[in-house]
């Protein structure tokens, strides 16, 4: 998005500086109006999209496949565990490597599906942000006091399972003034 934005920015400078040529102006004049260096009004008119400036050659990964293999084999025998605790156990089995490539090759493997993430494993899991509260079913604040039927409603739920596999919803509705009424308190 941003590089789409900068290209459409250079082309409305270019047509800026264009018509004010036109209309008579220097290019060394045209470009000052447009605040733009005539420079770069002359290199953006040779090419208006930016290069890229990825390489042509980007490197590859070396990892050696036994240890990937070695890696996948431990993470599914011990899926809890991380970089760290494999680390030691992968050094033990002969593979000279450091935590963060450990770190790497799980981060891959997890992309990949071929092993399960942590906090996917986890029930409740901790490092997850709080919910927060919710909007509805908050209490009334004691300085409000209900004076009309049907201006606070208190309602429940009830799941009710019939049998396996059917499960029906029971609501139950509580007017608190209606019922006084009702009473005749």
């Amino acid at each position: 998005a941003q590089e789409r934005s900068d290209e459409a920015e250079r082309r409305d400078a270019l047509a800026r500086w264009q018509q004010a040529r036109r209309d008579g102006l220097t290019a060394g004049k045209a470009a000052a109006a447009v605040a733009v260096a005539l420079s770069t009004l002359y290199r953006w008119q040779k090419r208006c999209c930016p290069k890229s400036t990825r390489p042509h050659s980007v490197r590859k990964s070396k990892r050696d496949t036994k240890l990937v293999l070695a890696v996948e084999r431990l993470r599914k025998t011990y899926p809890m565990w991380g970089k760290d605790k494999l680390t030691p156990m992968l050094a033990r089995q002969g593979y000279a490597v450091s935590v963060s490539s450990v770190g790497r090759i799980i981060a891959s493997l997890v992309a990949r599906g071929a092993v399960l993430a942590v906090p996917a494993m986890r029930k409740g899991s901790r490092t997850l942000p709080r919910k927060a509260q919710r909007p509805y079913a908050t209490r009334l604040p004691k300085a409000l006091k209900p004076v009309r039927p049907g201006q606070i409603v208190q309602l429940d739920t009830v799941h009710v399972s019939l049998m396996p596999g059917k499960t029906i919803r029971h609501f139950t509705g509580y007017d608190p003034v209606a019922m006084d009424r009702r009473q005749g308190l």
